[in-house]
């Protein structure tokens, strides 16, 4: 079958001199076009001719256009892969989050850990009346257990079934809710305890009872009394004192005048 010159299959009708008459071939239809007359057909279809420098540019132009081509691919591959990662990474991050909110585990395993190592050697206790610092070896024995413990884990449920580990809390056989801070040095335990025995120190100073049980906690511990509750206390004191000198110089007036009346 020829071909025209732009590669176009043709079935020659008659040929003359001049040209050739030709009509276009067309695969699975049935058109048929008009007749064309043109000046030759090839017996193959005629392909173009370059020079050498332009065939070896067009091939390297048709491999870039390959390498274009695969990474435009191995692009879309990545872009997939990152999306499909950052789903997974949302999806962690939702369970790393209500981990945080179920339970404290690397904190309090850390304690757990610390104190079977023995690097456990203070605790700062405080509940609703009391605080202290201790060590370890002075722990006063339970009277439940005969032994010397305190909670440092403990499983906390609320009316609607939810459970979660609270660090370092719990409540006494009395219903009283306390707070244990386990340290590893009495320096440890110094700096955890110094803001919480001041605000319990002052607590106790606005309410006017409890203040000298507080005093001798702070002087057990090693921790400075804050200079305005060491000012106040100095105050009451002298306020005190001048209300017992003003009521005994009353009772004194009153019984010289009741002793005027009966020498009367």
């Amino acid at each position: 079958m020829p071909y025209l010159e732009d590669g176009q299959e043709v079935e020659v009708l008659a040929t003359f001199e001049s040209g050739v008459v030709a009509q276009c071939v067309y695969e699975g239809s049935d058109f048929e076009p008009d007749p064309i007359i043109v000046k030759a057909v090839f017996d193959k279809p005629p392909t173009a001719k370059f020079d050498d420098a332009i065939a070896r540019l067009k091939h390297e132009i048709d491999t870039l256009r390959a390498r274009r081509d695969a990474a435009r691919s191995e692009v879309d591959n990545i872009d997939a892969e990152l999306s499909s990662v950052r789903s997974k990474l949302k999806e962690s991050r939702k369970e790393l989050e209500s981990l945080k909110t179920e339970m404290p585990v690397e904190s309090a395993l850390k304690r757990v850990s610390d104190l079977l190592k023995g690097k456990i050697t203070h605790y700062v206790y405080l509940d609703e009346y009391n605080m202290c610092v201790r060590s370890i070896e002075s722990t006063e024995r339970s009277a439940w257990s005969g032994q010397k413990t305190f909670a440092l884990l403990t499983l906390h449920g609320d009316t609607k079934g939810n459970l979660a580990w609270h660090l370092e809390s719990g409540r006494n056989f009395d219903g009283r809710s306390y707070v244990v801070h386990p340290c590893q040095s009495i320096e440890e335990a110094r700096e955890i305890a110094k803001p919480l025995f001041e605000k319990k120190l002052r607590e106790k100073f606005s309410n006017g009872y409890g203040v000298e049980d507080c005093l001798k906690e702070f002087h057990h511990a090693g921790i400075p009394v804050p200079p305005e509750i060491i000012t106040g206390m100095q105050k009451r004191k002298e306020d005190a004192a001048k209300k017992a000198r003003e009521e005994a110089a009353a009772k004194l007036a009153e019984a010289e005048r009741a002793l005027a009346s009966v020498a009367k």
